[in-house]
């Protein structure tokens, strides 16, 4: 049975190339363009991933991390924050993301993480994230 993951994102183009990139390595993906929609699919079905955006018109990543701490989501459905914001790194950590990726990345890094956020017992902690962001502060 192949995993599913949850793509939300704004941007079309984005979404679509996640989208195409996922299913042609054996996942199956729905995808929503804002954290509203997001929320009508988790309403149905619970991923294994998402994959979330975190700047989106109505209902933003950060709202929509919010709201799937509080209906209890989080933290049973990893997050993987793939952004363009600033200080995106602070804010994946802000939300407890399970993994970061900054916009523009690598398809190769995007297959990789989904695939150690989807292999059972294997997430990322958020002091990892922690080291990952004092490595990137120590860089500037």
């Amino acid at each position: 049975m192949s995993r599913t993951i949850l793509v939300v994102d704004d941007d079309p183009d984005i979404r679509d190339l996640v989208q195409l990139t996922l299913e042609s390595d054996g996942y199956r993906v729905q995808a929503a363009s804002n954290g509203l929609e997001a929320m009508e699919l988790l309403q149905d079905e619970l991923p294994d991933l998402i994959v979330l955006d975190l700047m989106m018109p109505e209902l933003n990543g950060l709202q929509l991390a919010t709201k799937l701490e509080e209906c209890g989501i989080r933290p049973d459905v990893p997050v993987l924050v793939l952004s363009a914001a600033s200080q995106v790194l602070y804010k994946a950590d802000w939300i407890q993301a399970d993994g970061c990726l900054k916009k523009p990345f690598a398809l190769s890094s995007l297959l990789d993480e989904v695939a150690r956020l989807t292999t059972s017992g294997e997430s990322l902690e958020a002091p990892v994230l922690s080291s990952e962001l004092t490595r990137q502060a120590s860089a500037l």
